[in-house]
């Protein structure tokens, strides 16, 4: 929720400074949809932010507006890039095998391997260090 503060409060600050407003942004659905679109054109060209700072602070404005009244804006958002996971390497595989294999209890096992085996992201795996080792062998 505070990125969604600071977010609302940037974009008022440089909608205020920036933009040139036709109508009152805070009342009128044509002056927020104009508003927002320059906001989000602005935002690419001058601020070069990156395109999930965009979404976000469009995500922010859309939440305000909603709770308003006025309902999201229609501005689109911007494409995001596809990037895979990153994978784990031979060694840091055989490493984390044996880990679990020395130092799990059957439960522990499973909820360590369970990621493995289901092809979850190197993030989203139980650290060896934060399985529960109290029945270790």
């Amino acid at each position: 929720m505070r990125w969604f503060g600071i977010s609302l409060q940037a974009w008022l600050a440089i909608s205020e400074r920036d933009l040139d407003i036709d109508g009152d942004a805070l009342t009128d659905p044509a002056a927020r949809d104009g508003t927002v679109r320059d906001w989000r054109a602005w935002a690419k060209t001058v601020a070069r932010l990156r395109p999930t700072t965009i979404n976000n602070t469009l995500a922010a404005i859309d939440d305000f507006y909603t709770r308003r009244g006025l309902g999201p804006a229609t501005a689109r958002r911007e494409a995001l890039p596809r990037r895979a996971p990153k994978a784990l390497s031979s060694k840091e595989v055989v490493r984390y095998l044996r880990e679990v294999e020395h130092h799990a209890d059957a439960r522990d096992t499973v909820v360590a391997l369970l990621p493995y085996y289901a092809g979850l992201r190197i993030g989203d795996r139980p650290k060896p260090w934060e399985i529960n080792c109290s029945n270790a062998r």
